[in-house]
């Protein structure tokens, strides 16, 4: 039972792509620009392929939008790089080389560390997160973009530049020089929940405006983000929220008109499989309730069994609706 409500897969790489944002202009160049190497998190050992389609997900770089977002800092002052843009990719797509320029505030040959993130940006609200907070003493917080409960699938885009899910990457170098940087090797920060949707009620149905995992208690950061800000410092790796919504993963999905599923139906007996991204305060995710909203809330008897999750994958869960009862299994 427990295997058909709670499958994983592994997360090695999806396609994210970038674009030019940021909260403030870009600072001129100064006159020591470097080449970077940037490489995609490791792909995990023994992946799975995906059950909905016999895939893996893939994370490559796209040379024609993706950026880097980096923190320098010297003797206890951060210094923001602005956007670094690609300059080349492997033919894997994992590797990655951009043109970085060191702060004229730290001298040549000093030593440093530098601080570096990666999430696909929004066009649509250019001050809601994708940069690094700039207050009166820069710090090294890199804001998330907002409204990841709206980012629920892996290819589809709706009217308001969301939809696809957004993943952020990071890494850290300390104690280096402009010599000894060598290669940015990234790591992940959160999972992926892929919700498999059944429609059993015998007839085509309209998509659900929302399907909830509701936590019994404050477990994710991120889970129903909203505008909430969501934070992370690369350097602690302390992740926070303004928000006080941590105990459900959201995912709309019918219930706005800019969303990818907006109007959309489901043929009787089809299922759709609906995305997350999410970083919760634990790896060892409590039992979670389904909640469904098709023409009133509707939950599920039975909870999924605790497991523990790993960041960099994903892990299934399969649900079903027949005109009155939500239930968990395919």
């Amino acid at each position: 039972m427990k295997k058909s409500i709670f499958l994983t897969a592994a997360l090695s790489l999806l396609t994210l792509a970038g674009c030019n944002q940021s909260e403030e202009p870009r600072p001129e160049a100064g006159n020591r620009t470097l080449m970077l190497t940037a490489r995609m998190p490791q792909e995990p050992e023994n992946r799975l392929a995906l059950t909905a389609d016999g895939k893996n997900l893939k994370l490559t770089w796209d040379k024609t939008s993706d950026k880097l977002l980096l923190n320098f800092k010297y003797n206890g002052t951060y210094y923001r790089s602005g956007e670094c843009p690609i300059t080349a990719v492997s033919a894997d797509g994992k590797t990655a080389t951009f043109a970085v320029t060191i702060p004229a505030e730290i001298p040549a040959g000093a030593t440093f560390d530098l601080y570096g993130v990666h999430q696909k940006l929004s066009n649509w609200r250019p001050n809601d997160g994708g940069y690094f907070q700039k207050v009166e003493i820069p710090n090294n917080v890199n804001d998330f973009e907002s409204n990841e409960d709206d980012c629920i699938t892996l290819d589809k885009m709706g009217t308001a530049d969301n939809g696809i899910i957004r993943p952020m990457i990071y890494f850290a170098k300390t104690g280096v020089t402009a010599a000894t940087l060598g290669t940015l090797q990234f790591k992940h920060t959160g999972w992926v929940v892929a919700l498999h949707f059944k429609n059993n009620t015998g007839a085509e149905m309209p998509m659900p405006l929302y399907i909830q995992l509701k936590a019994p208690s404050d477990t994710f950061y991120n889970g129903d983000h909203g505008t909430n800000n969501f934070y992370f410092n690369p350097e602690t790796q302390v992740f926070s929220t303004s928000s006080s919504w941590k105990d459900k993963i959201y995912f709309k999905i019918n219930k706005y008109s800019w969303l990818p599923y907006s109007g959309q139906k489901i043929p009787a007996g089809e299922e759709r499989i609906f995305y997350r991204w999410v970083v919760s305060s634990t790896l060892d995710i409590p039992p979670l309730k389904g909640n469904v909203y098709i023409d009133s809330d509707n939950e599920t008897a039975t909870m999924t069994p605790a497991r523990t999750v790993q960041v960099g994958k994903v892990y299934h869960i399969y649900t079903k609706w027949d005109g009155t009862k939500f239930e968990f299994g395919k």
